[in-house]
């Protein structure tokens, strides 16, 4: 049979020690920590946001600049004439990755460029593509057919 004493013992060392108190947050601390948890999100999340739009814009020219490079070696390749419309692209640009929009085609005067079965364009000319206030403009070179994304300053 076991003794209270042991008993009583045992129960004490499966506890903790009687005489320390408990370790626990306060609520200063958790506030503390919560309010820079907060302060730190407040900073980080349009930086986030800002950064999202520049890639997303960036990526939708890239593909704007492929489909006109796209355009302009198949009318080689054929030894046809290809007419491109930017704003045909503006359904795959609308939905996600890019969530862009198309802001302007402008081929002098017109929003479509005519490849020749060169490959030179009727018309050099650009198109701005946006996603919230970001933009990136791609051009086409009316000499050479070739297209471009500038860079934003």
């Amino acid at each position: 049979m076991i003794s209270p004493q042991t008993r009583d013992a045992g129960m004490r060392s499966f506890r903790g020690s009687s005489s320390s108190p408990r370790r626990a947050f306060s609520l200063l601390e958790l506030v503390i920590v919560l309010g820079i948890l907060v302060t730190l999100s407040a900073i980080a999340v349009p930086k986030y946001a800002r950064s999202l739009a520049r890639y997303r814009t960036e990526a939708a020219a890239r593909r704007i600049k492929a489909e006109l490079t796209l355009a302009r070696r198949t009318a080689k390749i054929s030894g046809a004439s290809l007419t491109v419309d930017a704003f045909e692209y503006q359904a795959i640009l609308s939905e996600a990755p890019y969530q862009a929009t198309i802001i302007s085609a402008d081929f002098d005067g017109d929003q479509t460029v005519v490849f020749d079965p060169y490959g030179i364009p009727d018309n050099g000319g650009s198109v701005v593509v946006q996603v919230g206030a970001t933009q990136r403009v791609v051009v086409v070179d009316g000499d050479t057919g070739r297209s471009e994304v500038l860079k934003s300053q």
